[in-house]
């Protein structure tokens, strides 16, 4: 009896996490071996977790958000990446997080929305999600540097152009001089955009030095420029500047 005491309350004992930040949480041992197995895999789903660790879908994600709440991870929609500089990480995972915010931006945009339009949008995981609202018109074309929105685009059925170039793999998209060779020779009807940081005094940073100038090229030839500023990116300011907000013909946020 006493020896089944004495495993049960190892099993409840909580055992102190080094080398994630510094932050002196006290983690259970299965907490700490999810963060070890997002460590390894950078991203993980709340089935799969549930799966390697003989537990419910919902102890997983309660221990997810203590996680979260500590700032080890950020959670999706579904599941969980490793805690980085969201700016750091690859579009592709990117994409996953603040996807209410994402979709809501993107429903606001769509008061600029018509029939028979061309539309550039940027390499950010955040204007991807206008091309489900952009499907539901006719005879749009969708122009990008993001080989992701090209990709989306055409499995709607839209008409889309790839933006030649350097190919980026982090974030997926042409950038460099050849790039900016192809964006001085389109006039697109509108262009959506969004960009790492708004100042609180208007100014648009971001710290990509390339996709920065690639912006500036397709704003120049372009009457309608609209970019979308999720809450998390509100009071930033980044190396390079893109533009002012009082340049825009619409300024969206939440």
């Amino acid at each position: 009896m006493f020896a089944m005491f004495e495993n049960e309350h190892f099993r409840k004992q909580k055992m102190p996490l080094c080398g994630y930040g510094g932050l002196g949480m006290l983690l259970n041992q299965r907490q700490m071996q999810m963060l070890e197995a997002l460590k390894k895999e950078e991203r993980l789903s709340v089935k799969a977790l549930a799966q390697r660790f003989w537990v419910s879908e919902m102890t997983v994600r309660r221990d997810l958000k203590l996680l979260e709440g500590e700032g080890y991870i950020q959670r999706y929609s579904g599941g969980a990446l490793i805690k980085s500089n969201e700016g750091a990480l690859p579009v592709k995972y990117r994409k996953l997080l603040h996807t209410r915010q994402k979709a809501t931006l993107a429903g606001k945009a769509k008061k600029h929305l018509h029939d028979s339009m061309s539309v550039f949008i940027d390499t950010s995981s955040t204007c991807m999600y206008l091309i489900p609202l952009l499907a539901e018109y006719r005879t749009i074309h969708v122009i990008s540097n993001s080989v992701q929105t090209v990709m989306a685009a055409a499995e709607r059925g839209l008409a889309c152009t790839l933006i030649g170039g350097d190919y980026d793999s982090h974030d997926m998209c042409t950038v460099g001089s050849l790039s900016e060779r192809f964006l001085r020779d389109i006039h697109p009807d509108i262009a959506f955009f969004s960009s790492a940081g708004l100042s609180d005094d208007g100014l648009i940073t971001d710290d990509n030095e390339q996709q920065t100038a690639a912006r500036k090229v397709v704003m120049e030839n372009c009457r309608r420029n609209i970019f979308l500023f999720e809450s998390h990116k509100l009071h930033k300011t980044y190396l390079y500047t893109v533009c002012r907000a009082e340049e825009l013909a619409d300024l969206i946020i939440l």
